[in-house]
């Protein structure tokens, strides 16, 4: 007598949502209607510009995040290419620390003390103008016309003295504190070999304002430093020459932190600031004008220009020498 094992069937006629069943010995999914809910968190900033960027194409969030997990359910792939980027995050925090100085208020009150320091002292030196004309005057009658050395030294000096405003512009804190603690206003008068007396009154008139306008930078970065708390060893003080270029070098670094992640990311740097587009204002605004002040010196160049006349001056002076001493000999 033989025997057999029982067959089982086993009929899901309400089975669960989500079980699933063997068919022909491959796994498939249970056919269902319900709808689930999905919650996660995302960065405020991106979620508004992601959200107006998919307004604009008549998709809802929802919809699309929709479509990204069908695509992965039956792609079993990402929908997008995903690579490392060692840099990606090193960019994130010096994207993040530009951010912050901006909405802090310190680059904008930065680049406002800037501009006032530059006004200010160009404003001084525009006072000086007379006192420069009439020390001109005043040594007129003693200029050689046939002194060609002379002639290209006041060229140089009136060309030198209408490209200020440029060179002012162009500078950073850093440089401005040197250009006037070096006195390099006047140190391209030194380069001349004879002293002709407008040359000395001029270097009088032009060193009195470096000095004045000097103590009145040192002070204007010392303060400014202090009040927002940049450098704990800030007092209000004057102090010594390479703190102040270093206190100088932190302001320049705030300004450059911004502007330089702006250029380097702006996609991203802009990301941050969706429905607050009036600090990306400041930056673009600042940006355009540090640009405006180096094309306006770049154009003037008169220091290199006045630096190559002279030494042309001096190299044809001393051949015409040498050739006066030869006539001489043979004579």
């Amino acid at each position: 007598m033989s025997t057999s094992s029982p067959i089982r069937t086993t009929q899901n006629t309400m089975s669960p949502v989500g079980e699933t069943k063997h068919l022909n010995g491959r796994l498939a999914m249970a056919e269902r209607n319900e709808q689930s809910l999905v919650n996660f968190k995302i960065d405020v900033v991106v979620k508004e510009a992601a959200e107006a960027t998919l307004s604009s194409m008549g998709i809802s969030t929802s919809a699309y995040l929709g479509m990204c997990l069908r695509q992965l359910a039956q792609e079993r792939k990402l929908p997008f290419s995903f690579e490392a980027d060692p840099e990606f995050w090193i960019a994130e925090a010096q994207v993040g620390r530009a951010a912050e100085l901006l909405r802090s208020g310190l680059f904008e009150k930065t680049i406002e003390l800037r501009k006032r320091v530059g006004e200010h002292i160009i404003a001084e030196t525009k006072k000086i103008r007379p006192r420069l004309v009439e020390d001109l005057q005043a040594c007129r009658p003693s200029m050689s016309p046939d002194d060609d050395l002379e002639r290209t030294c006041m060229e140089g000096f009136t060309a030198f003295y209408v490209s200020f405003d440029a060179e002012i512009g162009s500078k950073n804190f850093n440089e401005l504190v040197r250009y006037f603690s070096n006195r390099e206003m006047t140190s391209f008068l030194e380069i001349i070999p004879s002293p002709y007396p407008w040359v000395k009154a001029v270097q009088e008139t032009l060193s009195t304002l470096c000095s004045e306008e000097s103590r009145f930078l040192v002070q204007s970065i010392v303060d400014f430093c202090t009040a927002e708390e940049i450098d704990s060893s800030s007092t209000g003080k004057m102090p010594a020459q390479e703190a102040v270029l270093d206190l100088a070098s932190k302001l320049d670094e705030i300004i450059d932190t911004v502007l330089d992640e702006y250029e380097e990311h702006g996609s991203s740097f802009s990301l941050r600031f969706v429905g607050a587009e009036s600090y990306i204002t400041i930056v673009q605004k600042a940006l355009a004008d540090r640009k405006e002040a180096l094309e306006r010196w770049e154009e003037c160049g008169m220091a290199a220009k006045l630096e190559e006349q002279l030494e042309e001056r001096k190299q044809k002076a001393d051949e015409d020498f040498k050739k006066l001493l030869a006539l001489m000999d043979r004579n």
